[in-house]
């Protein structure tokens, strides 16, 4: 597979302030540099056992040989709250001594966790620079030393002795100080100036070995979505469900031919569940289409999904994959009331209630429907009268285990209304109540309309008189379902007894 390379070319991050600083490229060095140990990622030292059963300790970074990781593959466990664990695997060539394995071009967004490196050595230490990252730190670098600076006017760059300050950076050329934008800077390449993010390991072989090392650390700002659609036909009575997933990558590195996994669920990682943030991008997502569909499979009490096939995500950019359809879904479209009742006098409703749009869909025992289905916004398209397709509404699916109903609220319906009318109240000597209400139903639309009316009653209650049909699915709900003609209307009316609220231990 190709390697793991970086989106963004060395000379293009030079030209911003490191303008004709050089290639970032090259041949493996002898010598390792002295990375920048910077505070949030800078990773702890490890000692563990070394060969002939001494402990082994970590050596100066300067004084030993390194080894460039050769890339080979990459792997992505993707979760959807922003981060995803890299498995970055590489040819490298161990000595049988101490020495650093160098892996070059990471992310730029790495969690502070300490990395892991799977090889047959000891690990003594390890750390990540990213000198371009950090303004500050890498002018600091630079302080005391010779630059070249171009002047407000100047066609050509003069000398200058960079002075760090606590207020920036300021340039000496001759008996005069300046203060230059950072693209009019030239500095010359230091030895030691990582010019992509890296991670470095000591370690320490007992003999020779050349084979496949696997860099595991988790990125961020690298994560996916999980959405989906549902393209109904004019009565919303059928569609076609799909699912897709969104792949977003802004971690400063470019993932290409890599072997996607996608973790469906809140993950807790370092004692918190962090939000999703997704960064805008310039350019719509890609589109990516496998065949089959992508089933999930059970993970860790979560479900997970396999890319059948490997995809390059280019850094700062999304990509969207299908993961799976079914079409001819049957959906049930009805008309949504719902109220929590106050049990004491009522003023009349100041206007009618509108009702709010549900389809409810039929998930059968068969197809992708009928398995689990991971939180996410679902936008349900609707053709028009002249046949075009628009957007009916979008509502948010939580995780859905099978076999649970699958319920989309799409906002309020037009000319679908009821107006709630308390028609008695009465006080008993023992203190129960008696209360009735009066629902008034009005359809002024073309076609059928199915009704759900909820109403929510706190107490210890219980229906006297309905003038239809009703259920009661638990201690606190009345349900009435009936259905409007077109352009017609109803009443719907219902009187309950309360019983007087007794006090504790009585």
């Amino acid at each position: 597979m190709a390697a793991m390379g970086r989106s963004i070319a060395a000379g293009a991050i030079l030209a911003v302030g490191l303008a004709a600083c050089g290639s970032a490229g090259g041949s493996p060095v002898m010598a390792a540099p002295a990375p920048i140990e910077r505070s949030r990622v800078t990773m702890a030292l490890v000692p563990s056992a070394g060969p002939e059963g001494r402990s082994d300790v970590a050596s100066s970074w300067s004084a030993l040989p390194v080894t460039d990781a050769r890339p080979v593959s990459v792997a992505l466990t993707m979760y959807v709250r922003n981060w995803a664990l890299v498995r970055d695997v590489r040819r490298v060539a161990l000595t049988g001594r101490k020495q650093v394995v160098r892996f070059g071009g990471v992310v730029a967004h790495l969690d502070p966790a300490p990395p892991l490196l799977d090889l047959p050595a000891a690990i003594l230490a390890s750390r990540f620079t990213d000198d371009l990252g950090d303004r500050g730190q890498m002018l600091a670098r630079y302080a005391g030393r010779t630059v070249e600076i171009y002047l407000p006017g100047a066609k050509n760059p003069v000398s200058a002795t960079l002075l760090n300050t606590t207020s920036g950076p300021r340039y000496r050329a001759g008996d005069r100080l300046y203060s230059v934008p950072d693209d009019r800077v030239v500095l010359p390449v230091l030895p030691g100036v990582s010019l992509a993010p890296t991670l470095w390991w000591q370690v320490h072989a007992a003999r020779p070995w050349t084979g496949l090392a696997t860099a595991s650390y988790t990125a961020t700002d690298i994560g996916w979505t999980n959405e989906y659609s549902l393209r109904t036909d004019a009565t919303q009575t059928s569609g076609d469900w799909a699912q897709w997933a969104t792949l977003s990558n802004h971690s400063g590195a470019a993932f290409a031919d890599a072997r996607i996994a996608l973790v469906a669920g809140q993950v807790r990682r370092g004692g918190s569940i962090f939000p999703f943030a997704e960064k805008m991008t310039t350019a719509a997502p890609a589109m990516a289409m496998p065949a089959p569909a992508v089933l999930p499979q059970e993970f860790a009490a979560r479900y997970e999904y396999l890319l059948p096939e490997p995809l390059t995500l280019p850094d700062d950019s999304s990509q969207r994959v299908e993961l799976a359809e079914q079409k001819g879904v049957g959906l049930a479209r009805s008309f949504r009331f719902e109220n929590s009742v106050a049990l004491f006098p009522e003023p009349p409703a100041p206007s009618p209630q509108e009702a709010r749009i549900r389809l409810t869909i039929v998930r059968g025992d068969a197809g992708p429907l009928a398995g689990p289905l991971p939180g996410g916004l679902v936008t349900v398209y609707t053709p028009d009268r002249q046949g075009a397709e628009a957007i009916a509404g979008q509502a948010t699916l939580l995780d859905t285990p099978a076999r649970v109903p699958v319920h989309l609220d799409l906002g309020q319906a037009f000319g679908v209304t009821m107006v709630r009318k308390q028609t008695r109240f009465e006080t008993r000597p023992d203190g129960s109540r008696e209360l009735a209400f009066e629902l008034g139903l009005s359809n002024r639309q073309d076609v059928v309309a199915p009704l759900e009316i909820v109403e929510h009653l706190p107490g210890d209650w219980a229906v006297v008189s309905a003038s239809t049909t009703y259920t009661r699915p638990d201690a606190t709900d009345l349900r009435f379902s009936p259905v409007l003609a077109p352009h017609s209307d109803a009443t719907v009316s219902y009187e309950i007894h309360v019983k007087p609220q007794r006090p504790p231990g009585f």
